[in-house]
């Protein structure tokens, strides 16, 4: 919520969703199908595996099947 602030978006043009789930990535496209959304961002975080290039398998799977468009945002390294 602190991140989104700095958009200056009305209130009713930005939401933000917990959501637990044991497959996480088919969770967050799911709830973006069935409520039209229509932007995700999610945290690409790194890893090691080549196969998704850094970007995190949940990311990577969302930025694949999402229904709408996804900004995948990297953390800041100190």
């Amino acid at each position: 919520r602190n991140w989104a602030k700095t958009l200056q978006l009305p209130e009713e043009r930005l939401t933000c969703h917990v959501i637990e789930a044991d497959k996480p990535a088919t969770a967050l496209t799911d709830y973006a199908r069935y409520n039209d959304v229509e932007q995700v961002y999610i945290c690409a975080r790194d890893d090691a595996s080549p196969a998704h290039s850094g970007l995190g398998a949940i990311a990577a799977k969302v930025a694949d099947e999402a229904p709408c468009s996804v900004t995948l945002v990297r953390e800041e390294h100190s």
